[in-house]
């Protein structure tokens, strides 16, 4: 690949070849260091242009068996069409759609060349040289704040989904499957149909928003109920004493057996105020679930309420 572009002479050239190369999908090419130098190639060459235009513009070289002012609208065209064609080729850019997917861990990526900045900074410079630029690159010169505002807008966005989606303990995940779907919905838009100049793109960060909000509140709820209501009371339970001993004089038989017993039951009803916390947590999520869901919730009987008796008849 290398040798291939030592051997390319101008911009043109070099973009057409690295267009194919990319099209192949092969690892390793670097193809991001390969657009940075072109776009450096590209900007030594309009100031070529430039110098070359300041020297000769008002006695141009004319072609051979041309008349004297026909020879200088040509030789003005010739270099015009030296800044205009790799204009052309980097604008297609903008004509990709703003999402892509991680060709091997299906990630979604913003599908955004950071040179097409560099370009607008070479197209506004061309604009004060009075030299003409496609039509297509002025909008985009004039549309270059917000461009950054979209291109910051879908970095976020996306900075916001993968957060939200790491804060999801494991065994929610497929529970919470029809919330992380209406994200997706809102998403796939990106992958297909919205280019970094289409009209609809503040719309489409609006729909997207709005969803990441709602799985943003859901998210929170189901992880405050697992953590406060569920994992803290198991943690509480577990570290429940169901033994209470003398600190200092020793118990006789029959007082161990009176304090055990008054403590088993005190012990016991703690528990199961717990246990009752645990499963209304539980309760709460299902219906949480169902509701995202959009299933009809059954009424939990009241039969299968969650308790915990403990024996405190002692045998010897």
């Amino acid at each position: 690949m290398d040798g291939c572009f030592s051997k390319t002479t101008s911009t043109v050239q070099a973009l057409t070849l690295l267009g194919r190369f990319e099209k192949l999908n092969i690892p390793r090419l670097n193809i991001e260091d390969k657009y940075a130098k072109i776009l450096h190639q590209y900007g030594d060459e309009v100031e070529e242009i430039r110098k070359l235009y300041q020297k000769h513009r008002e006695d141009p070289p004319i072609p051979r068996n041309m008349p004297p002012v026909a020879g200088k609208v040509t030789w003005v065209r010739q270099l015009a069409q030296k800044i205009e064609d790799p204009m052309k080729i980097f604008m297609v850019y903008l004509q990709v759609a703003v999402l892509i997917r991680h060709p091997n861990e299906q990630d979604l990526l913003v599908n955004f060349d950071p040179y097409i900045f560099e370009v607008i900074k070479e197209a506004e410079y061309m604009m004060k040289l009075d030299l003409e630029i496609p039509d297509a690159a002025k909008v985009l010169v004039h549309s270059r704040d917000k461009l950054k505002s979209f291109h910051s807008q879908m970095l976020l966005l996306l900075e916001e989904n993968n957060s939200l989606r790491a804060e999801i303990p494991s065994i929610f995940t497929t529970l919470l499957g029809p919330s992380l779907k209406k994200v997706d919905i809102a998403l796939r838009p990106g992958l297909i149909s919205h280019t970094w100049t289409s009209l609809s793109l503040p719309s489409y960060f609006e729909q997207v928003k709005e969803s990441l909000n709602e799985l943003k509140i859901v998210v929170k709820q189901v992880n405050d109920i697992k953590v406060i209501r569920i994992d803290n009371m198991l943690k509480e339970i577990s570290e429940t004493l169901l033994c209470d001993l003398p600190e200092r004089t020793p118990w006789t038989v029959e007082e161990f057996l009176q304090k055990m017993e008054a403590y088993c039951k005190e012990m016991a009803l703690e528990i199961n105020k717990m246990s009752q916390v645990v499963e209304d947590a539980v309760k709460e999520l299902v219906r949480i679930f169902l509701h995202k869901a959009h299933v009809i919730e059954e009424p939990v009987e009241e039969e299968n309420t969650l308790t915990l008796e403990v024996d405190c008849k002692f045998k010897f």
